[in-house]
């Protein structure tokens, strides 16, 4: 659960983007090149030191079409649609009997598309190999032909819920589920849920997020709207305009819900906004972005 925690985390990074209090138009139209984010935090009933989490995006295009996330590169076929991706990353762990494990990773998905959206995302072929500090292979595996991910939409850019393969670090992963409302093209809600080992096919409810908009364009609204998907992660759906404000739950019911996340903005020359800070005023949750552009 502590892995899906910092997963929750990460959709929650992804969000951020623009100044509660400053409202302002974009001259253009941005190309997002980097998004680094560090967050630290104390979790509840956990050790008393403080934890960090830090992820990175970079982005390359050709022109203005997407076409590589840090390792992740995306290919198209000739109606410009996005076809297929492989991603190939290299990492360590630590084996059971102590050591380093050192591990490499590629993955290959394929995209197939219902109603001009893509309809579902398969993991083709997921090859493991780890080797120990003597360079012998400890373990090795090949998983092929894994539905990925389903989106139940009512509209080209509007998913009401997706279906997923949630896939931890240590090699394990769950069925989860996102239910998303909206108002207007923003999602003002996000339930999520997820699976069990004892009970795979039934999904229980987990946390969900609330979040406000401001009337500011999201550059990433962009690239979803495009490719009708974001590949990073590939569950995560994007409003059209930046967040304000945002608070999670374990409680579905509004009336219980905590303190909203107060978020800060540094913006450019341009107006782009080139940091964000978010702050809980009741908790310990701190999360810095730095953001850059073509």
């Amino acid at each position: 659960m502590k892995n899906f925690f910092y997963y929750a985390l990460l959709l929650m990074l992804l969000s951020i983007s623009c100044n509660k209090n400053k409202e302002h138009a974009f001259a253009d139209d941005p190309l997002i090149r980097s998004i680094h984010t560090t967050t630290t935090d104390i979790l509840p009933n956990g050790p008393p030191e403080e934890f960090t989490v830090t992820t990175d995006y970079n982005f390359r295009y050709d022109d203005k079409r997407l076409i590589a996330v840090n390792d992740h590169h995306l290919f198209y076929d000739g109606n410009n649609r996005l076809s297929w991706s492989r991603m190939e990353w290299r990492d360590s762990t630590a084996a059971p009997s102590g050591g380093p494990l050192y591990n490499q990773r590629i993955r290959r998905f394929s995209y197939k598309w219902k109603n001009n959206a893509v309809d579902e995302i398969y993991l083709d072929s997921s090859y493991d190999k780890s080797l120990n500090s003597n360079g012998q292979i400890v373990s090795e595996g090949l998983q092929t032909g894994v539905r990925y991910a389903r989106f139940f939409r009512s509209g080209v850019n509007r998913v009401d819920s997706v279906v997923y393969l949630n896939q931890f670090n240590d090699g394990s992963s769950m069925l989860s589920a996102i239910r998303l409302l909206y108002e207007g093209d923003n999602v003002s809600k996000a339930i999520n849920y997820l699976s069990s080992p004892v009970s795979p096919n039934e999904m229980h409810f987990v946390f969900v997020t609330e979040s406000l908009h401001s009337s500011i364009s999201d550059p990433l609204f962009r690239i979803y709207k495009e490719l009708t998907i974001l590949p990073f992660p590939m569950n995560y759906i994007p409003s059209r305009n930046y967040l304000s404000k945002y608070r999670n739950s374990a409680d579905q019911q509004s009336s219980s819900m905590p303190a909203w996340n107060d978020i800060t903005y540094q913006f450019n020359e341009r107006g782009w906004p080139i940091k964000s800070v978010v702050v809980n005023p009741s908790s310990t949750y701190r999360s810095t972005t730095v953001f850059s552009y073509y």
